[in-house]
């Protein structure tokens, strides 16, 4: 159970593909740090107490942003979820380009309006902002994130209506 602020020697470890630090007792913005890791295609840091705006520097992290696969990764390091896909009934983590690139920012303190710059991170497949007290209207240009196959933005203070071209984004279909 780590604590305090996110650690700073892992900002050396520049080659990290996946940084998983849910369910700590994490507290403190996301560091600046953050984006010299620039293989990173997945950051999961839900369930702790981390504070302050999402940080401009996420929506341009080169592996978020950009349709090149995560390759070269071994998918016995994590125990995550399989998926299978029934066009072609194949496993979707056996190929290193299909495993998902995703931010899990869930259950945290995060505050503030959600960034127009998240329409920035179109590679992502999965976006979680929920039990986090965002507050505004839902920004247009999170109809920009067509390769999602997993959004939540439940349990914020969040208002308006919700944009309509999110009905396009194919896992709502």
């Amino acid at each position: 159970s780590l604590t305090g602020r996110i650690p700073t020697w892992l900002s050396t470890f520049t080659s990290l593909k996946v940084l998983l630090l849910s369910s700590n007792q994490l507290t403190g913005p996301i560091p600046s740090w953050i984006n010299s890791l620039n293989h990173l295609f997945g950051l999961d840091v839900s369930n702790n107490s981390l504070i302050g705006k999402i940080p401009m520097i996420l929506m341009e992290m080169p592996m978020l942003t950009s349709d090149k696969p995560a390759i070269y990764f071994d998918p016995s390091l994590l125990d995550l979820p399989i998926y299978v896909d029934d066009a072609n009934a194949k496993l979707q983590y056996r190929m290193g380009s299909a495993w998902p690139k995703g931010l899990n920012l869930g259950k945290n303190k995060f505050t503030g309006m959600i960034p127009q710059e998240i329409g920035h991170l179109e590679a992502l497949t999965y976006l979680n902002l929920s039990f986090n007290n965002f507050y505004g209207e839902i920004p247009q240009s999170i109809c920009k994130l067509t390769n999602l196959q997993g959004l939540d933005l439940s349990n914020n203070h969040l208002t308006g209506a919700v944009p309509v071209p999110l009905e396009n984004l194919h896992f709502l279909s």
